[in-house]
């Protein structure tokens, strides 16, 4: 989307459009979608942890096959995902309870599908906090659908 006075883009995803589209009779109350959109930002400053250990992993399977510790299948070039063993909602929790903050009151902003932390410090704290705390594995991306139901939330 590009606005009326900008030439800048603005990528919308789908829960925005659907949201816009079909609005629900009660509004979600703020500090669960400021929640939902600290939980955003904290994947997204984890993501290049996440590309990194993606291409070593591509660099593996090239020498030899992986399996899925999960399934047992092969992992496959294109089709495997990226998970935490520990699952990801409980590493936000425990660095929370470190830096004695709430998500809910977390100062974020969004910009299109993008969410941010307005703290640069609080970034770089959950960056260093995952980095060394966050054990990262390759599963099928079937086993990583099934698992991930258990955890979801």
């Amino acid at each position: 989307m590009i606005t009326p006075n900008s030439k800048n883009e603005i990528w919308l995803g789908k829960g925005k459009i659907v949201e816009e589209l079909y609005p629900r009779d009660t509004p979600v109350p703020e500090y669960r979608q400021n929640k939902k959109q600290a939980l955003i930002a904290l994947r997204q400053i984890i993501e290049p942890q996440i590309v990194l250990y993606r291409k070593s992993v591509l660099r593996q399977i090239k020498r030899k096959p992986l399996k899925c510790p999960i399934s047992a299948d092969f992992l496959e070039n294109a089709s495997f995902h990226i998970d935490h063993k520990y699952p990801f909602k409980n590493l936000v929790k425990e660095w929370c309870r470190e830096e004695k903050l709430d998500l809910e009151n977390i100062d974020v902003y969004c910009r299109g599908t993008k969410c941010y932390l307005r703290s640069t410090v609080l970034a770089e704290s959950w960056f260093d906090y995952h980095m060394i705390n966050a054990e990262l594995q390759a599963l099928s991306a079937k086993a990583n659908l099934q698992k991930g139901s258990k955890y979801y939330g």
